[in-house]
């Protein structure tokens, strides 16, 4: 009798200590254990091809870069926007991706060697916005949005943008400028339509004062279907001509900069910290 007492007392001793002996494991053995887990560390609920869906974070990373046709970029580049789309979703902010569609090894890569990074600000996920590419400077968020965002400045960029031009007889303006709201009086001579150009800090139009109304310089871009408010207007043999340079909005990071910076070597928290001033780059650990 004394003997199987003794082997219960000597059973429930180790059931008790088990979780003990766990803990005093080395943390890479513990953490190989989670690796082998089938339950991933985030999942993100998103829409996909139409449908409500729940995908493990990384696997979404994935998809959404490549759904943004982002898999051309340089290695280092691709990282830097993996960051961006993992901090959007820990922001919650998934974007809609495709279904079905096949990830190159180089995006799977990317997201693999970034796994659970992100960019936070003040102990938060940031605000990360993107734009196609700039010219000379990015745009900061007070000039673009109304409001100071301390780490989205107007930071120099390492790119040659791309340039557009479009004419527009005055014909054509007028029914622009109407068709948005706007007056305008067609028997004013051409040299008496636009009147005046201001930039911003970045060197964006910030308004123009044309055929008599004052038209903020993005507005404008929209109206005439240019790509940026980096742009000039001219008078040009009865009508106007546009020249401009770079796509998107100008605020955060460039997508032609970034690649550049990587193309020159810079790596993708060099380029993160150029973009985005005063960030950290974190791992996350939110199950």
């Amino acid at each position: 009798m004394k003997k199987y007492l003794a082997l219960f007392i000597a059973f429930c001793l180790v059931t008790l200590a088990v979780p003990d002996i766990y803990n005093m494991l080395p943390a890479s053995l513990r953490a190989e254990e989670k690796r082998e887990s089938d339950v991933p560390l985030y999942t993100v609920e998103c829409v996909c091809g139409g449908e409500k869906i729940t995908l493990p974070l990384e696997e979404y990373v994935c998809m959404a870069l490549n759904g943004r046709g982002y898999g051309d970029l340089p290695a280092e580049a691709l990282k830097a926007l993996a960051c961006i789309e993992r901090t959007r979703v820990l922001a919650g902010g998934a974007a809609a991706i495709a279904k079905d569609a096949a990830v190159p090894p180089n995006v799977s890569s990317a997201v693999r060697e970034t796994e659970n990074l992100y960019i936070s600000y003040g102990g938060a996920p940031a605000e990360t916005p993107v734009h196609e590419s700039s010219h000379l400077r990015t745009a900061s968020a007070s000039e673009v949005y109304g409001y100071v965002v301390p780490y989205l400045v107007s930071v120099e960029t390492p790119e040659e943008a791309p340039v557009s031009e479009k004419s527009f007889t005055a014909a054509e303006m007028a029914q622009t400028l109407k068709a948005n709201g706007y007056a305008c009086d067609e028997d004013l001579r051409l040299n008496a339509w636009l009147t005046y150009v201001s930039h911003t800090e970045s060197g964006r139009v910030g308004a123009v004062w044309l055929c008599g109304n004052q038209i903020s310089g993005a507005h404008l871009a929209r109206m005439l279907g240019i790509g940026s408010a980096a742009f000039d207007i001219t008078c040009v043999d009865g009508g106007f001509k546009t020249v401009c340079r770079g796509s998107g909005d100008g605020v955060g990071l460039s997508v032609l900069g970034a690649s550049d910076m990587a193309k020159s070597g810079s790596t993708f928290d060099e380029i993160l910290l150029h973009y985005f001033k005063g960030v950290d780059i974190l791992l996350n650990n939110t199950p």
